[in-house]
């Protein structure tokens, strides 16, 4: 069974190393490797993860851990008065479907001060593993915008979830 932590500076590694295997598992049909490790060494480099985790006030970054490995992570911040950004939610393919994800929304989702309402987020129109999971667990379309990742323009579907369902 994991357990959900807190992450500290020491985890980075392990949380780009998740981040990039999720990236290559769900986005495959659409990036290739490389494409994902040009998106992960920019959207997580290991200063800015540590330097986000010990001084960003309010931005919180979890993990679920088995065995003493780090096998999945979300990081979200508040954003406005309100209202979350989900920034990141993956789980090592190699533990899809276990509960680890719900698990970490959970904790993600209970962790903000009563000001904030709602959680938002933006998922490539691709990733329909991804939308399905926000989906299941309450969250609803808003909207769409666009996104450049490795050189190219994608889609992405917004969403959000009230925190008092």
């Amino acid at each position: 069974m994991a357990r959900i932590r807190d992450a500290t500076a020491e985890d980075v590694p392990r949380i780009r190393e998740v981040a990039l295997a999720s990236w290559q598992a769900a986005y495959a049909g659409f990036l290739t490797p490389p494409q994902c490790q040009q998106a992960i060494d920019r959207l997580y480099p290991s200063n800015g993860i540590a330097e986000a985790i010990e001084e960003l006030r309010g931005y919180r970054l979890v993990l679920a851990e088995a065995d003493g490995i780090v096998q999945g992570f979300a990081a979200a911040e508040p954003t406005w008065a309100d209202e979350a950004e989900l920034y990141a939610l993956y789980v090592h393919p190699d533990r899809w479907d276990e509960g680890l994800g719900g698990a970490l929304l959970e904790r993600i989702r209970t962790g903000f001060e009563p000001a904030i309402e709602r959680v938002a987020c933006s998922v490539f129109v691709e990733n329909y593993g991804g939308v399905g999971f926000l989906e299941y667990n309450g969250f609803e379309r808003t909207g769409r915008t666009r996104t450049q990742v490795a050189g190219a323009i994608h889609q992405e579907v917004e969403l959000e979830c009230a925190l008092d369902e």
